[in-house]
């Protein structure tokens, strides 16, 4: 298959498609891609793969890797419930293993196999503290994308859930089903034609969400998943890696206390805390590689950029946009509560040259604006709805229109949309109204009830 070809004919394609499509436009989309020969992957055992020089001999000494009596325990608990048969079969199939070494076990120190970790490279540490920043811990602790890959690809508990190319749904009078597995959307089907029917297209999903753990303490991790697992295992744990903690900037411990200042510092770490992670995908994204499944086979497999899953605050950081613009399509914020007309959505290559030559314009090398030039800033982010300053890490994407693959509320801001404008001022009025009546009011002042 010509690759060059392909792309051409995804360019047409895809040109100047509006964020929602009526039914006609997507047949005639549908219709419009070429019909792709069966998917066709070549399937090796590890060993096999091993032996080829596709994948590296398995260590066990490895910082990522479990020890064989690690595994014997793992399979027990997995297997069993708690009942007085378990400790029969602990002792008869576990205690008395053949490849079972309890010191392999006990004296597992948990500090040295991070240490380990981080030796390894599966673990890197990156300090981002900066002047301003005061005594807080502004540390970035990320995992290797490649290898997170790998354990959401093998984890033997997706076996028999996996996909493994393009498979066209149908429903009953023949006609395409759009909804279903992620394998039958029409994401993958352009993916699979770009790659060819004898590699597996590799899904890479990101959510990043902050979140507390105990006693409110907040913590911001960015997750990793692959829709080539089943839609019946997604919402497991395992099914999602945690890819990374990125860092938070408390502003109570800033010695630079200029509001504007932390703002722009927080986007700034933000943006540069990505970097290494949209690096890393991208040359996953770049060229095939041999990749062990759940179900024990090698397979060749190429990754490409798929989902960015983020609620609307992590979106305005994304996209260097505020909460009161849609980031994703054209919309006018002054119709962001109309529900009957339809707004393309915005070109990612358009935005990513218009940031591009306005920082080159307005900017100085290290990234401050040059004198005279903030009302020009502030004029052109309007135009481009999307902050200069810091530089976007997500504009570096490889192929991956990421304005267009951020989910977003489908009426745009909870308080500015229908809801805001119509719906939660109702609420209010009725509640008042209930509560004002005769039978409610407990006691009146020279105020009011």
């Amino acid at each position: 298959m010509d690759l060059e070809e392909d792309e051409q004919i995804l360019a047409t394609l895809l040109k100047d498609i509006p964020s929602c499509m009526i039914a006609a436009d997507i047949q005639q989309l549908l219709q419009d891609i070429p019909v792709q020969p069966p998917v066709a992957v070549p399937v090796r055992t590890v060993q096999e793969a091993v032996a080829a020089g596709h994948l590296p001999p398995l260590d066990v000494e490895a910082g990522n890797v479990f020890s064989q009596s690690e595994r014997i325990l793992q399979e027990h608990v997995l297997k069993h419930v708690i009942n007085a048969n378990e400790l029969k079969d602990l002792i008869q199939r576990v205690l008395h293993h053949p490849d079972f070494n309890a010191d392999e076990v006990d004296d597992h120190d948990m500090h040295e196999r991070l240490m380990r970790a981080v030796e390894d490279g599966d673990i890197e540490v990156i300090y981002m503290w900066e002047e301003g920043d005061g005594l807080q811990d502004n540390t970035f602790v990320k995992r290797k994308v490649s290898k997170v890959l790998m354990e959401l690809l093998s984890d033997e508990r997706m076996a028999g859930r996996q996909h493994f190319g393009f498979k066209l749904t149908t429903d009953a009078k023949g006609d395409r089903v759009l909804g279903g597995d992620a394998n039958g959307s029409v994401s993958f089907e352009l993916a699979q034609l770009c790659l060819g029917p004898g590699i597996v297209s590799i899904s890479i999903v990101l959510y990043i969400d902050a979140t507390y753990i105990k006693h409110w303490i907040p913590i911001w991790p960015i997750y990793m998943a692959c829709l080539n697992n089943d839609k019946s295992v997604m919402s497991r744990p395992y099914a999602w890696r945690v890819l990374g903690i990125l860092p938070i900037l408390k502003a109570s411990a800033c010695t630079n206390t200029d509001k504007d200042w932390q703002k722009q510092r927080r986007l700034e770490m933000y943006h540069r805390a990505m970097d290494p992670v949209i690096a890393e995908i991208n040359e996953l994204c770049k060229s095939a590689r041999y990749y062990r499944w759940a179900d024990k086979k090698v397979r060749l497999g190429q990754a490409f950029w798929h989902i960015i899953s983020m609620d609307g605050l992590e979106i305005a950081a994304t996209a260097l946009s505020n909460t009161m613009v849609c980031p994703t399509c054209e919309c006018p914020k002054d119709e962001l509560d109309r529900t009957d007309k339809l707004y393309p959505t915005r070109s990612t290559d358009d935005v990513r040259a218009g940031v591009e030559k306005a920082r080159a314009e307005l900017l100085n090398r290290d990234g401050s604006i040059k004198d005279r030039c903030i009302g020009k800033v502030d004029d052109t982010e309007k135009v481009l709805k999307m902050k200069i300053r810091p530089r976007n890490a997500f504009l570096s994407c490889y192929k991956f229109p990421f304005l267009a693959a951020m989910p977003r509320e489908e009426l745009h801001q909870f308080l500015i949309g229908l809801y805001g404008e119509y719906i939660i001022p109702s609420a209010f009025h009725l509640i008042t109204l209930v509560l004002r009546k005769p039978e409610f009011i407990l006691s009146t002042s020279d105020k009011g009830v």
